[in-house]
């Protein structure tokens, strides 16, 4: 397979993705469907991979923004989330794919898989894989002299690997990893969740032949 590499980098993160020269675009419309790939639909085939650690509220926000910012994104047709059951109706297992100068493994369709529900039939399914958030404090600015102390700032990082599965070839058309962090505010923790949301989705969604 012949692929290229793109690399979006801000002093926020980074995006590193694949996509692959082979991919026949004309072959239908690029309508997407979305996948995460958790723990309880696959702990018990896969025990040793670390999967998407979700809260409630997160899966809520993911759940009401994550297809607009994609549409935003790309101006691509996004159906929504694939139901679940697609995990027990078809094979997946762990592949290795190669981002940048290091690999990534991650949970991935069989080759030849058509990855479908009763409500969706799109052309490509985004696959979320080790996705989390992580809430930290950091110390910023201050000095060495009297009236420039240190101030302690709240951070949101954003993590996850991503395959983009192509319904028409069985195969992964594209895939990457991201890393970003933005300001969070605990008092409004909903604004700060979409908003590193749509940064990073943009960031993804920007970098393929879609946008």
């Amino acid at each position: 397979m012949i692929a290229y590499v793109l690399l979006l980098a801000s002093c926020s993160g980074k995006n590193q993705l694949y996509f692959s020269e082979d991919v026949d675009l004309s072959a239908g419309d690029p309508v997407f469907s979305i996948l995460i790939a958790e723990a309880d639909a696959l702990q018990s085939d896969f025990p040793d991979h670390l999967f998407s650690s979700l809260s409630h509220f997160e899966r809520r926000v993911l759940n009401e923004r994550l297809p607009q910012y994609i549409q935003q994104a790309a101006g691509v047709e996004v159906t929504g989330f694939l139901d679940k059951r697609v995990f027990q109706d078809n094979e997946f297992d762990l592949r290795t794919f190669d981002v940048r100068n290091r690999s990534i493994e991650m949970i991935s369709p069989v080759s030849g898989t058509k990855l479908t529900d009763e409500k969706s039939d799109s052309r490509f399914v985004l696959i979320l894989d080790q996705l989390s958030f992580t809430p930290f404090a950091v110390e910023v600015g201050g000095g060495t002299y009297a009236g420039h102390e240190n101030r302690v700032e709240q951070r949101l990082k954003l993590e996850m690997n991503y395959l983009i599965w192509d319904n028409v070839s069985g195969e992964a058309a594209g895939w990457g990893n991201l890393d970003i962090t933005n300001s969070f505010d605990s008092l409004d923790q909903n604004a700060s969740y979409t908003a590193i949301l749509q940064e990073a989705f943009g960031k993804i969604m920007m970098s393929t032949p879609f946008s």
